[in-house]
């Protein structure tokens, strides 16, 4: 059971990325950072699993400044190492800079089944999966994101294997300033004023507990009809609604209505568990944030953080 709620896990966390790519609505959030600590924190989640396999992990260390977009650049290595150390059952998996015609290159070198040559150009297509047995166990979507997210940034991937030997992915670097590094420091998050529409009660009651036990004060309703009348004449700071409630209303209607009173560019969010990549389009060119169940309290913050930032012009 614990297996099969992790690989379904997985299978939904991939879905729900491929179809964000798909639909065009991730957008980079290029800066400066130390390569050091994004390779430190790759090594040290995925470090646990190479072990149980009894491989060995590791990467040269570099002090190379990356400019890129973080969240976007760590997915597409971690899937590399991840997908390395799934096809590997001898020997181990590094991770470490080259130098290669006056380019720099991040490279995740395997030890092992290899590729063959007439397969390259299928590896980076959805649901392929080469081999059987435990290597299957995978949702053969992590190199299909890989190069989805590697076009998103602009960059470029190479790839060289030989069968029985072992592989290399290769990711273009694009390097950046030290100096330019952002400090990036943890704020306590300000207090804000949420609407929040959930029409399952013991849902809204949890989600509403978890908001006010960060500082937020929540205004929260089975409808927008309800919540529209508990709101007032005092707007919120944003408005968060579930996609499909009761009596054919969409959380889009309750948006729709409480911007109607309070102004087109409140910020706003919908929760829904569907992956179609034309509802997240619609709801991008709506200005409408899309976040997929289930939904981490901390991942809501940084949500909810981004749109009232953007706001407010900080």
């Amino acid at each position: 059971m614990t297996s099969c709620v992790s690989s379904l896990n997985e299978l939904l966390t991939d879905l729900l990325d491929i179809s964000k790519l798909d639909a065009g609505v991730v957008q980079a959030e290029v800066r400066n950072f130390a390569l050091a600590d994004l390779l430190d924190n790759l090594i040290s989640i995925h470090k646990p699993e190479a072990a149980l396999k009894g491989l060995r992990l590791g990467y040269v260390p570099s002090q190379l400044t990356v400019r890129t977009d973080p969240v976007i650049f760590k997915r597409i290595i971690g899937n590399l190492i991840a997908n390395a150390i799934r096809y590997t059952e001898h020997g181990g998996v590094v991770v470490g800079c080259r130098r290669h015609h006056g380019r720099v290159w991040l490279e995740v070198h395997d030890s092992g089944v290899g590729i063959p040559e007439e397969s390259l150009g299928e590896i980076f297509e959805e649901f392929s999966q080469l081999g059987g047995g435990e290597r299957n166990r995978g949702s053969g979507l992590g190199l299909a994101i890989v190069a989805k997210a590697v076009a998103l940034l602009g960059l470029e991937i190479q790839v060289k294997s030989s069968v029985g030997k072992g592989s290399v992915f290769a990711v273009q670097l694009p390097l950046g300033r030290a100096s330019d590094v952002e400090a990036r420091q943890e704020a306590k998050p300000r207090p804000l004023r949420i609407a929040l529409v959930e029409d399952n009660v013991a849902v809204l009651d949890a989600m509403c507990c978890a908001l006010e036990d960060i500082g937020h004060e929540v205004v929260g309703a089975e409808t927008g009809k309800v919540l529209l009348s508990l709101l007032g004449d005092k707007a919120p700071d944003v408005v968060i609604s579930d996609y499909r409630l009761a009596n054919r209303k969409t959380g889009f209607d309750v948006i729709a209505a409480v911007r109607a009173v309070f102004g087109e560019t409140l910020p706003a969010m919908i929760i829904t568990g569907d992956t179609d990549p034309k509802l997240m389009r619609s709801m991008a060119d709506r200005g409408v944030i899309v976040q997929h169940k289930p939904v981490e309290i901390e991942a809501l913050q940084a949500c909810i953080n981004g749109l009232t930032n953007r706001r407010s012009g900080s």
